[in-house]
């Protein structure tokens, strides 16, 4: 390459940079929230101003569309990928600020060990709305989120759900869905009964239970 091609790329390249840093904050959002959370997380390497940009996401998921990884050969064995999902997981996790939206859907995860420390801090910072989605096997969802106020959206499928003792309910919830999700009769009737805002009830594989729509006027579906 001769000097003055080389200098154009230098100055183009800085004219990119400056470009990039100079973006709304809007436009920052716009452009993360299409992103598949891992490609969102890589966008801290592109300037010094967007180190930290990903962390402010409000809406953190986990599918097999935003997380995949390289498929084997014909004649390779699958590979394991659950621990490297884990640990993307953790990492995207330390995420400052609130996160309104989270979703967990990756058929590569098969331990659900981490489950009640993600729990734990997607509570600690103003979880809304929360699909968990298990493909291998049934996770075993921690009590402690059943005393969470703040739902408006909970999504269960392959999961098994108990309620504390001391229930009381969950105040602002309007959305309820449970897929293939074991639950017993009487800890559904004592869910459903704590949802008096109660708009969406979908209900699919789940048996020994009954449906409720004659006792919540609020049902829409």
């Amino acid at each position: 390459m001769d000097v003055q091609n080389e200098s154009r790329c230098k100055l183009n390249s800085g004219c990119i940079s400056i470009v990039i840093d100079d973006l709304p904050n809007n436009i920052f959002e716009h452009i993360l929230v299409r992103l598949p959370i891992k490609e969102a997380v890589r966008t801290s390497v592109l300037s010094k101003s967007w180190r930290n940009k990903w962390a402010g996401l409000l809406e953190l998921v986990f599918d097999d569309e935003s997380i995949s990884f390289p498929l084997p050969s014909n004649e390779e064995e699958p590979l394991d990928h659950s621990g490297e999902l884990v640990s993307i997981i953790d990492q995207v996790l330390l995420h400052q600020g609130p996160i309104v939206k989270f979703v967990l859907s990756n058929s590569h995860l098969k331990s659900t060990s981490s489950i009640c420390r993600w729990i734990s801090y997607l509570t600690r910072n103003g979880i809304k709305d929360l699909t968990l989605h298990f493909h291998i096997e049934p996770c075993k969802v921690p009590m402690s989120l059943f005393y969470y106020q703040q739902l408006s959206s909970l999504k269960l499928d392959h999961c098994v759900a108990n309620l504390p003792p001391s229930f009381n309910g969950l105040r602002s919830l309007k959305v309820l869905e449970l897929e293939y999700t074991t639950i017993i009769n009487e800890d559904f009737e004592s869910l459903i009964y704590g949802c008096p805002h109660l708009e969406r009830l979908v209900l699919r594989g789940i048996i020994n239970v009954h449906h409720p729509r004659n006792i919540m006027p609020n049902l829409k579906d």
